[in-house]
């Protein structure tokens, strides 16, 4: 099954902008422009990390172990990460 990188991107955007009780555009404008922004930039502060990799855990069906999540600290990294997630778990 392929995984669609758009949707992937679309979904984290919206996760995120709904976490932070931002406007989706505003998250969706950034990442357009820098795709592979850092987290810090988009509003996720340490705390916010934590909240979000369990929202994108729930959300993709997509185990994250604490190392992995200290390691994904970009849009881009996100994105990647979830997509090779859910190749391996259709």
């Amino acid at each position: 099954m392929s995984v669609n990188r758009v949707e992937i991107i679309e979904r984290l955007t919206t996760i995120i902008a709904d976490q932070l009780s931002k406007d989706v555009e505003k998250i969706r404008n950034i990442v357009a422009i820098q795709p592979d922004a850092e987290l810090e930039l988009l509003g996720i502060d340490e705390l916010e990390h934590f909240e979000l990799m369990m929202n994108i855990e729930e959300a993709f069906e997509c185990e994250i172990s604490d190392q992995e999540a200290e390691g994904l600290l970009h849009f881009g990294e996100l994105v990647d990460f979830v997509i090779e997630c859910r190749e391996k778990n259709p």
